[in-house]
């Protein structure tokens, strides 16, 4: 269900255009309770602009302006994003990025595939793109079911594709805008929201760095650690991708996220 507010508005107006997208939602809910000015630029593209003082900030569907628009896209690409990390000393898991004009359907290409997860399963294999919210398929095992994830690939046409390592721990996902940890959340605990202080400097530094080495202002960090006490490199936790446009599924979660995102950005108390 969208939040509605007219053409140009602040605080709490409404009429009936409609933001739909859940993370552009999110961000206009926030900015109406803030007092912030928002433009409704197309309600079918949830396309606005969020205007207080001198600054200003876009959203279209899941991406925020704040970010530079060639680092943001170049984050998009997962595997580009590990090699800028791993080449610069970051933890990460074993990766192998493979792509395909025939949508993986030569035997060839089938057993290259089989033969990187022989090596390193437990495997993830995802599109390549962050982006894409289907063809994700996590702590594979068995040749049975590495298959019908391959066989799922190949009627969704997907001609590029990541596979890495599922390393062992929970799955975080750390929000951060420039220097400030917002919030951490657990993946494998649904609405579970952790005190981003239980992060040690160490870590929290570490992710700064990260979102920093791509040249992002905002995005989410997907870390797995099996200790959120131990450092960074000692092979206890590693970083599976950054997302340059950090999910914020509601409402419920703008507080969380979006609300202090938008005060920090737009200097308000």
């Amino acid at each position: 269900m969208g939040v509605a507010y007219a053409g140009r508005t602040s605080g709490n107006q409404m009429n009936e255009v409609s933001i739909k997208n859940g993370v552009a939602h999110a961000y206009v809910s926030a900015a109406a309770k803030l007092g912030i000015e928002i433009e409704i630029i197309s309600a079918e593209d949830s396309y606005a602009r969020l205007h207080h003082g001198n600054s200003e900030l876009f959203l279209k569907d899941d991406c925020i302006s704040c970010n530079d628009v060639v680092a943001s896209y170049c984050a998009s690409n997962r595997a580009l994003t590990l090699g800028t990390l791993g080449a610069s000393g970051f933890p990460i898991p074993k990766y192998e990025f493979f792509k395909s004009s025939t949508g993986f359907r030569e035997a060839t290409e089938i057993d290259a595939l089989f033969e990187f997860f022989d090596r390193c399963r437990p495997l993830v294999l995802r599109p390549n793109t962050v982006h894409s919210k289907r063809g994700t398929f996590t702590n594979i095992t068995d040749d049975e079911s590495f298959a019908a994830a391959i066989s799922a690939i190949q009627r969704a046409g997907f001609r590029r594709i990541l596979l890495h390592h599922q390393s062992p721990g929970d799955r975080y996902a750390v929000t951060i805008f420039r220097d400030q940890v917002l919030n951490v959340t657990v993946k494998n605990e649904p609405g579970r929201v952790i005190d981003p202080a239980l992060l040690t400097k160490d870590i929290s530094d570490m992710l700064l760095q990260a979102v920093a080495c791509c040249r992002l202002c905002l995005a989410e960090v997907s870390y797995v650690a099996t200790d959120l006490t131990a450092p960074p490199n000692s092979g206890s936790g590693v970083i599976h991708g950054i997302n340059p446009a950090p999910a914020v599924p509601g409402p419920e979660q703008a507080d969380d996220i979006a609300t202090p995102l938008l005060k920090h950005f737009f200097g308000l108390p």
